[in-house]
């Protein structure tokens, strides 16, 4: 338990009340109401527990959860969790989006949280002990399509090309960059070197992955082509 931190928008009360019992290392919250859900549950057991709040840092996948910093409802969630015996601060939490193959865009995330940090150090005395920077890191058998991609799919049914590994760099060449701005941003703001901890899951197993798909069945369009209808999508081929 002690190695587990608890991400997730859809965390329900069952869930929440087992880690609060097992002990987990943090639980991340990213909404005004699971303060006061955990704080509830944390008072029925009687254990003060480690909270972690996720951010908008303003960087990446403008869809995110969390409480956002510009509007100040990141400083308000602070204040309440200093406020509420029930939990312990212990963190910062921020998700970008996916296949991210530049370190500025978490370095632009990273720089905005860490300036967070130091600001509730200062006016909430809460120190942050983890930086958890989410995953989203690029990964050579992964691409998006361009909308050249996907006019020749649409209008021609021709597939876009494969990805090229060359394009995704290597995953400590953008590791390091990380470190470093992490580094030098904690020794600007005066911060001690937050624990840090990444989600790799597709950067450790995207190359041992393979999509496997049954077709239910075959139709015909009135533009001649043939669709194979499966259960990981639409595929379409040439007559």
């Amino acid at each position: 338990p002690e190695k587990i931190i608890f991400n997730g928008v859809g965390k329900t009360a069952q869930a929440l009340t087992l880690a609060i019992e097992r002990g987990i290392r943090a639980i991340n919250i990213d909404s005004f109401g699971e303060i006061e859900t955990i704080a509830a549950l944390a008072r029925q057991a009687g254990k003060k527990v480690p909270i972690g709040i996720r951010l908008q840092t303003g960087t990446g996948w403008a869809g995110q959860f969390g409480f956002p910093l510009r509007n100040g409802h990141a400083i308000e969630a602070a204040r309440c969790i200093a406020s509420t015996p029930e939990l312990q601060f212990c963190g910062l939490h921020f998700h970008l989006g996916t296949q991210l193959t530049q370190s500025h865009y978490y370095c632009e995330a990273i720089g905005a949280a860490l300036g967070f940090a130091a600001e509730i150090r200062r006016c909430c005395s809460l120190e942050t002990r983890f930086l958890d920077i989410g995953g989203g890191f690029g990964v050579p058998t992964v691409r998006g399509l361009t909308e050249r991609d996907r006019q020749l799919l649409n209008r021609h049914a021709i597939a876009p090309p494969a990805p090229l590994p060359e394009a995704c760099p290597a995953p400590e060449v953008l590791l390091q960059d990380i470190f470093t701005c992490i580094a030098e941003r904690c020794d600007g703001l005066g911060l001690d070197t937050p624990k840090v901890f990444l989600e790799p899951g597709r950067l450790l197993s995207s190359t041992a992955q393979i999509l496997v798909s049954s077709i239910s069945d075959i139709k015909e369009l009135p533009s001649g082509r043939t669709a194979a209808i499966a259960d990981a999508g639409i595929n379409i081929a040439h007559p």
